[in-house]
């Protein structure tokens, strides 16, 4: 999930880069405001980072601050061993896509045998033309032979990748509580105030968090396998 996590925020990063090199251009404009440096005053020597400690951002406990304290979950999700009683949702991943493949192909496959003989249907048929016949020399037998093992490769894989824990025992509270540090970084980091990255999590950071673990991980990893 972190991998995830980090690749919803490639194009995050990609804007903060270009932000933090305006911001280094203005620093280096400006030499008194570095906050790599140590700055000479009538009152002696001070280090310009020691400003950070005054933020509680960045005490450690913070990040455990915006991870969202009730249970509230999307309505895709649901708390049950399984979708279906009696069947495990690992063997319902690897099964249902060969159902769906099989059940459609004989659908189809009955239209192409008996659709001529329902005068009805026969008006919604794609007539080839002969040349096309002549070039469809594959027997049906070779294709279901190719897709017995495409599909045999499919179910190892799937055996070997698909995670079969439980997802009702999963604590998303600890999942998402691994992601709130990296959020309190980008923030920082995107900002590049404290006070201002402070105010912005104490408001939304919870909502945020919520949105990325339950929203946005998901839909990348859809379009991702897609």
């Amino acid at each position: 999930m972190e991998i995830m996590f980090i690749g919803c925020f490639i194009l995050y990063v990609h804007i903060l880069s270009q932000r933090l090199k305006r911001v280094g251009r203005s620093y280096d404009r400006h030499g008194s405001t570095r906050m790599d440096i140590s700055c000479e005053t009538t009152l002696g020597t001070f280090d310009t980072m020691s400003w950070k400690n005054e933020s509680p951002i960045y005490h450690p406990d913070f990040p455990g601050t915006i991870v969202p304290s009730n249970r509230t979950f999307p309505f895709y999700y649901t708390q049950q061993p399984s979708i279906l009683p009696g069947v495990d949702d690992k063997t319902l991943s690897i099964v249902s896509p060969l159902v769906a493949y099989w059940a459609l192909s004989l659908v189809f496959h009955a239209l192409d045998i008996w659709g001529t003989d329902w005068a009805w249907l026969a008006k919604y048929r794609i007539h080839e033309s002969a040349e096309v016949r002549s070039k469809n020399l594959v027997g049906k037998w070779h294709v279901v032979g190719a897709v017995l093992v495409q599909q045999a490769i499919q179910t190892l894989l799937g055996v070997l990748w698909v995670d079969g824990e439980d997802s009702a025992l999963t604590d998303h509270m600890v999942q998402m509580s691994r992601m709130s540090p990296i959020l309190v970084q980008s923030t920082l980091l995107w900002t590049g105030n404290p006070h201002v990255a402070l105010s912005a999590l104490q408001a939304w950071g919870s909502t945020i968090l919520h949105f990325i673990y339950w929203w946005a991980i998901p839909t990348f990893q859809i379009f991702f396998a897609l």
